[in-house]
């Protein structure tokens, strides 16, 4: 929820939708987890080859429906939240 919460401003729906009040991930938050980690992995690695954040964000964007990652993420509004490095970080 520690880290749900950190992250919330670039959900789509609450923590509460993704974690259970004991702590442990629900069905959608070990999906948003999955898409968020793999989201998160494509984007540095594009990032280290010199693709613009706004490429990123169009290129996950453009996957979302195609993985099952829609209306999970924001990844527009990434920055207000620390971008890419800070979501792979809490991620450990």
């Amino acid at each position: 929820m520690r880290i749900c919460k950190m992250v919330q401003s670039a959900l789509y729906k609450s923590c509460n939708f993704y974690v259970n009040d004991n702590g442990v991930l629900t069905g959608e938050g070990e999906r948003a987890f999955g898409c968020i980690r793999n989201g998160a992995i494509l984007g540095a690695g594009a990032l280290s080859l010199g693709i613009p954040l706004g490429g990123i964000v169009e290129g996950l964007d453009f996957l979302d429906d195609m993985t099952g990652c829609d209306n999970i993420v924001n990844f527009g509004v990434l920055e207000t939240i620390g971008g890419l490095d800070t979501i792979l970080n809490l991620l450990h």
